[in-house]
């Protein structure tokens, strides 16, 4: 709705990343359709990238976890720190 729309604060939109971003994924979309053969190459670097932030993150909650054991959080893993 229009209300929605007069909330938003342009002035903390990170229109700049949003527009490279736009730009690099069309990039990206281009060299596949005119080298098909990257294709390959890009899904394996995709998966590399999202196993690689998954890792992190588990990382990143098993530290969470166990350096700041006193901070009040919404979620906590029913198997313990490493679960």
């Amino acid at each position: 709705s229009d209300d929605d729309i007069k909330d938003i604060d342009v002035k903390s939109t990170p229109y700049v990343a949003v527009f490279i971003g736009s730009v690099l994924g069309y990039a990206i979309c281009l060299m596949q359709y005119f080298y098909p053969f990257i294709g390959l190459q890009l899904f394996n670097i995709c998966i590399l990238s999202a196993f690689v932030a998954y890792i992190t993150q588990c990382i990143g909650y098993i530290v969470l976890q166990t350096k700041f054991q006193t901070i009040k959080r919404e979620f906590r893993s029913p198997f313990g720190v490493y679960g």
